[in-house]
């Protein structure tokens, strides 16, 4: 207690002439977060090796202690989350919980790291999530990121207007260099060698904004100790370069999802002395504007074919790579996803990976083991042939809508590889879009830290986290939520992603593979779960959400069961039955966009309203809401995509959604009254797809979305509407 009484006395000091720069991070973090009461924390700085923090109570102050901001950070999350009880939305609509008074620290506590770096974010979370934020959400994401103790986020903001620097020193004009770009919430797939031009062209206020928005990004990052990952040339080019350099080793891409020539991308050899010029202009340009630490995201083959799949040539691809980004940063360190042995296996051979992995010097390549859930990559590939790596929980694909997952098989699988992996580098998350499950990515980083208990003491805290009830009833619900429902809901690949039925290509079946749902969910469970949340009768904005949350899955199933009864009737022509049924399921639609409506993350206006801000002039904002409107609905060119990126929005339910259903009622019921057997033709999908084509122009259909009312109300109301059903 000296010992501690003679540091706190130092941290004092420090205090009085400023402190340590680790400690004006920490303590301005404390501020934007907790506000006044921020003044009874006292931040000191220890001289550890190893990230770790420290919580006590001196007197009236708690005292967070750590080797650096990060870990300070960290301290002061675990404080409000497991001492406040206090649950951290990543999202700034929801602001941070109001605190009464700060609760005592009852004992000290330390928790080391067992990871050297935590990751976040993925390429997609860009055009899911963030494509429109500014700079109030991006404060409290970092903030966020911080308390979770995330040292290593993606940060790809405003790279863009690098490459336009870039690409005018080699003869393109703007206008052609904006219109190579994609719209704003494409571009991760632009960046990724997949598409280019699709709506664009780029206006050029997007482009200098987020020059404006990624300096306040790395500059907030790097203040609270984590080391930006920004990107490097990887070797998609314009077309126009071939034009411009004929002689140069350009060639196609293949096509990717179904989009058609224009939109195709192109790919220069790394081996060229142009690819090592373009390199060096590129990082050179780039960390003039924002800086660096020194860690490259580099992707080359992402869901494309590689020009060859010989090992030989796989292996010169990576090496020269490699080396012409080492000549434009001798301390670069290549970090690569490992995406690209889950989606393409059958050629990601191990004798092609070890090729293509081995082509870079170990230790200057971190892989990112992208989907612990589904497959682990560092099984498949050995510890990746001894290149380090992150193994990371991905867990959401296109910002999809649904509670899913599985707690214990994600321990199980993190604490497999924490104890036996011999070159785990880090623990991360993949997520492409923050969706309903934020704790999931909680408990991931949290794994990688020494935690003092298991999962099931994990969830029960969750459970006073999610409700602000620390009760029995409470921890019961929150058991059979996380342990029951979600994974039911879950794909049987082990990937947690999908939908509900209401929310894809109306059929009365499955329609494609974006149609992609659990086949065996639980309705009645996931009702009875939804009655247990009710029963507790919580209090704050986590418990709010997920009554909501759970009311649209159970709702979303029961629709789904009352379609197929609906399909039964069309089976036996059954016409007033069919009339009956659909007047039910659209009428559930309207109610379920009654209860979106309820949670401020769950309105389509809120994402429009960003995306028209950026606008500066109206036509401008119209652009930016059809490149909206359509990432969370058609998507693409082409039905490929559609519905992949589905949200359970208000907005979407009582209007997209719902105008889908009723057109496909309408056809489904012509051909049974004309006496037909209903096949789902083109025509029939045609009427619908005109109908999706329309809705994205802004002009065509104005956002309209249900009024907020109280979530309990509306969740209880609708429950004992449906509770019988």
């Amino acid at each position: 207690m000296k010992r501690f009484l003679l540091l706190l006395t130092i941290a004092s000091v420090f205090v009085g002439c400023g402190g340590t720069n680790d400690e004006k991070a920490a303590a301005s973090l404390a501020r934007r977060v907790l506000g006044g009461k921020a003044g009874r924390i006292t931040f000191v700085q220890t001289a550890d090796t190893l990230d770790v923090f420290e919580l006590q109570q001196v007197g009236t102050r708690v005292v967070i202690r750590g080797n650096n901001a990060n870990s300070m950070a960290m301290g002061l999350g675990w404080y409000l989350r497991y001492i406040c009880h206090k649950d951290l939305s990543w999202y700034a609509c929801y602001g941070w919980p109001k605190l009464d008074h700060l609760p005592v620290v009852p004992k000290e506590v330390r928790i080391e790291a067992r990871v050297d770096e935590r990751f976040f974010l993925n390429y997609c979370t860009y055009g899911y999530t963030m494509p429109y934020w500014h700079w109030d959400d991006w404060e409290h994401f970092i903030d966020w990121m911080a308390l979770q103790g995330v040292t290593m986020p993606l940060a790809i903001t405003g790279q863009e207007a690098v490459w336009e620097r870039v690409w005018k020193k080699y003869g393109m004009t703007e206008e052609e260099i904006r219109s190579y770009f994609t719209g704003p919430a494409h571009l991760p797939w632009h960046r990724m060698n997949n598409i280019d031009a699709w709506q664009g062209p780029l206006p050029q206020n997007w482009l200098d904004g987020q020059v404006e928005l990624q300096q306040k990004i790395v500059a907030r990052e790097r203040e609270l100790g984590m080391r930006p990952v920004l990107p490097a040339f990887s070797g998609h080019v314009p077309a126009r370069l071939k034009e411009l350099y004929p002689d140069a080793p350009v060639s196609p891409v293949s096509p990717w999802c179904g989009f058609s020539k224009p939109y195709n991308c192109w790919y220069l050899d790394p081996s060229s002395e142009l690819f090592s010029q373009i390199q060096k202009d590129f990082i050179e340009e780039q960390t003039r504007l924002f800086g660096t630490d020194h860690i490259y995201g580099v992707d080359p083959f992402n869901e494309v074919d590689a020009p060859s799949w010989e090992p030989d040539f796989l292996a010169s691809q990576s090496a020269h790579l490699y080396q012409s980004l080492a000549a434009a940063d001798p301390d670069a360190v290549w970090l690569q996803m490992a995406w690209f042995i889950i989606n393409k296996p059958e050629e990601w051979t191990a004798e092609r990976t070890k090729a293509f992995l081995t082509g870079v010097p170990q230790g200057k390549m971190i892989l990112l083991d992208y989907a612990c859930e589904a497959l682990e990559g560092w099984k498949v590939h050995p510890s990746f042939y001894g290149q380090p790596y992150i193994t990371c929980f991905l867990g959401n694909f296109g910002g999809n809508t649904i509670l899913a997952g599985d707690y214990r098989r994600l321990d199980d699988r993190l604490e497999d590889v924490l104890r036996n992996g011999s070159t785990l580098f880090g623990l991360g998350a993949t997520l492409e879009g923050f969706g309903l499950n934020q704790h999931l990515y909680e408990f991931t980083l949290d794994k990688a830290w020494s935690l003092p208990f298991d999962l099931d003491g994990w969830v029960d805290r969750l459970a006073w986290r999610m409700t602000g009830n620390n009760s029995e009833k409470s921890r019961v619900a929150v058991r059979s939520l996380v342990y029951d429902l979600m994974p039911k809901s879950m794909i049987p690949d082990g990937f947690e992603y999908g939908g509900t039925i209401p929310l894809y290509h109306p059929s009365l079946g499955r329609w494609r593979w974006t149609t992609n749902v659990a086949p065996q969910h639980d309705t009645q469970g996931a009702m009875a779960v939804w009655k247990a949340l009710l029963d507790v009768v919580g209090r704050g904005d986590s418990y709010n959400n997920i009554v909501v949350f759970t009311g649209l899955q159970a709702l979303g199933f029961l629709f789904e069961d009352l379609r197929d009864a609906y399909a039964a009737d069309v089976a036996a022509r059954d016409l007033e039955g069919m009339q009956d049924k659909s007047a039910r399921l659209l009428d559930l639609l309207r109610e379920m966009e009654e209860l979106a409506a309820c949670s401020p993350e769950l309105r389509l206006d809120r994402f429009v309203g960003d995306a028209r801000a950026w606008g500066r002039t109206p036509e401008e904002s119209t652009y930016y809401e059809w490149n909206a409107r359509s990432i969370v609905t058609v998507w693409g060119e082409t039905w490929q995509l559609n519905d992949y990126a589905t949200r359970a929005w208000s907005g979407l339910l009582g209007d997209f959604f719902l105008n889908r259903w009723r057109i496909f009622f309408e056809e489904v019921q012509a051909q049974v009254a004309a006496g037909k057997t209903f096949e789902q033709t083109q025509a029939v999908d045609a009427r619908i797809f005109d109908f999706e084509r329309r809705w994205v122009l802004p002009q065509e259909a104005p956002v309209s979305c249900a009024v907020a009312a109280d979530p309990w109300e509306t969740a209880a109301r609708l429950y004992l509407k449906y509770e019988k059903m």
